[in-house]
């Protein structure tokens, strides 16, 4: 099963109301190839991209995804995080759509709130979709990024089975879409996007930077809609 196209980039720069998007973003998939890419000037690189497997994961069977980032979950925001994930959920859960959580779960970046993050495990112990969870900058706790604090809510997640949570939290495809974590690196992140397997995806879901977008008069932009 593969994703219908999507592209999605989430910022830590936009203004903090972005932590209540809650969004479907489906649009036809087109097909397409790195040849064609080549053609309009992106050179495709050897980098090589790990395949997350589909096979015996419940969102293999999902074809509709609900997509939110930058939660940026604090003690002073937590009444209204837990709010914005109830919503979520149930949403999801109406549609029979999956989730995509796109980065930045927690505000603080090195320590977790034992109050907050109980409330939180609480919560997410009620979910029964298959969901996505990508680590964002405030999720990481070191420089590659491969230790983050996404990890104890995968083991919130189990109500609907083990496998029921997909962390991933290096560059990846999975369900035909390239997953990128937040990357400090600018120059590893352009090889992943020249990679032959990014060029040739049905998708890019990432947490990046993206520089000026607080400037963008909200009518100009398209990359979300706020509750």
């Amino acid at each position: 099963m593969h994703l219908t196209s999507v592209l999605l980039f989430t910022s830590s720069i936009i203004p903090s109301r972005a932590w209540l998007t809650l969004s479907l973003h489906m649009v036809p998939r087109r097909a397409t190839s790195s040849r064609q890419y080549q053609h309009a000037g992106v050179a495709s690189t050897g980098t090589k991209l790990p395949t997350i497997e589909e096979e015996n994961l419940p969102h293999a069977d999902v074809s509709e995804w609900v997509v939110f980032s930058d939660l940026h979950l604090s003690d002073r925001s937590l009444p209204t995080c837990l709010k914005v994930l109830e919503t979520v959920h149930s949403t999801a859960k109406n549609r029979g759509a999956g989730i995509a959580f796109l980065g930045d779960w927690w505000h603080v970046r090195g320590s977790l709130n034992v109050k907050v993050l109980n409330a939180c495990l609480d919560a997410l112990s009620e979910w029964e979709t298959p969901v996505i969870l990508l680590p964002g900058n405030h999720d990481q706790v070191s420089l590659g990024g491969l230790e983050h604090a996404l990890t104890p809510l995968a083991f919130a997640l189990r109500r609907a089975g083990p496998k029921q949570c997909v962390v991933i939290d290096k560059p990846s495809i999975f369900l035909g879409a390239l997953w990128v974590p937040y990357m400090r690196d600018q120059d590893a992140l352009a090889e992943v996007l020249r990679s032959p397997q990014a060029l040739e995806a049905s998708a890019v879901f990432c947490h990046a930077e993206v520089r000026y977008l607080a400037y963008i008069p909200r009518k100009y932009s398209k990359l979300s809609s706020h509750a």
